[in-house]
């Protein structure tokens, strides 16, 4: 593909998982992301024989995988709209941070870079 939103998927984990499950939830986002890109060839090559055309479409082995992922990619994104709750992160140190600068000094913690 054309590359992903890794990185906020990455921030996406780190603001969600704790420390002790970071690891495993970013090798399981890694991993996923390497299965997808290993089957995609492999489900493309289920298409090699087709070719029909449905009213004014045509579907042969060169678009029958757009239209494929076109089909799963509406699935996904009804699914994330019906499904998807953002977690909670309220009181989360990094989140209030990001939001106010000031709130390690305001937690009395040292803020690097201070002097």
């Amino acid at each position: 593909g054309l590359g992903g939103c890794r990185a906020v998927n990455r921030r996406y984990i780190a603001d969600t998982i704790s420390v002790q499950y970071r690891t495993r939830a970013s090798a399981a986002f890694v991993a996923a992301g390497a299965l997808g890109m290993a089957c995609g060839p492999l489900l493309a090559s289920f298409f090699a024989g087709v070719d029909m055309k449905i009213g004014h479409v045509t579907v042969n082995e060169m678009t029958a995988p757009a239209w494929f992922m076109a089909i799963v990619w509406v699935f996904f994104g009804a699914a994330v709209v019906l499904r998807f709750r953002e977690p909670s992160t309220t009181g989360h140190p990094k989140v209030a941070a990001a939001i106010d600068p000031r709130h390690d000094e305001m937690e009395g913690r040292e803020v690097l870079g201070d002097s």
